[in-house]
């Protein structure tokens, strides 16, 4: 594991520690209906902030996406991506659990096409019920960092990506529940 994510995860678990949340990188409570990551999300636009790298954005028109559902699937997560709202067939559907492995994320630069090598892969880790942390790595150099965190009242999620060269510059999306 590299040091920065090592550092991270340390951080992580201390400021967990510290506010009294029991910090968790269980499968088991990965792999339990109750997580409240599951469900059906749809972007806030107005809420949401696009300000990573070098593609600040302004505009709140839609900009696909714009609906993420999280299901139970074989003892792990899929994560299904739609374009629109209303939209019913996912542009990707990622899988994963929370047991330290690496993933294949079917959505970044370096999927494999034959030619581009292994593909993007994503660590996630579990650090409370209601906080993912995700590194997006390709050919051993990370293409994202991003925290997945649930408000205590369940309704709203979300979702701070940035990339590592430039972490003040977060696109910050933010999703209501709609399931």
């Amino acid at each position: 594991m590299p040091v920065r994510l090592r550092l991270t995860v340390v951080a992580l678990i201390i400021i967990s520690l510290a506010c009294g949340v029991r910090t968790i990188f269980s499968q088991e409570l990965g792999s339990s209906t109750k997580l409240p990551f599951f469900g059906t999300w749809v972007r806030n636009e107005a809420e949401s902030s696009w300000n990573r790298g070098d593609r600040p954005r302004t505009s709140s028109t839609p900009r696909g996406n714009s609906k993420w559902e999280f299901e139970l699937d074989n003892g792990g997560v899929r994560q299904s991506h739609y374009d629109m709202a209303d939209s019913t067939s996912p542009r990707i559907t990622p899988y994963y659990k929370f047991d330290g492995k690496e993933w294949p994320d079917p959505h970044g630069p370096g999927v494999s096409n034959g030619n581009n090598g292994p593909g993007e892969l994503l660590l996630t880790y579990l650090v409370n019920p209601y906080t993912q942390i995700r590194h997006t790595w390709v050919k051993a150099k990370t293409t994202e960092w991003s925290f997945y965190v649930i408000s205590a009242d369940g309704k709203t999620f979300t979702v701070t990506a940035w990339d590592e060269t430039k972490p003040w510059a977060r696109n910050i999306q933010v999703f209501d529940r709609v399931q």
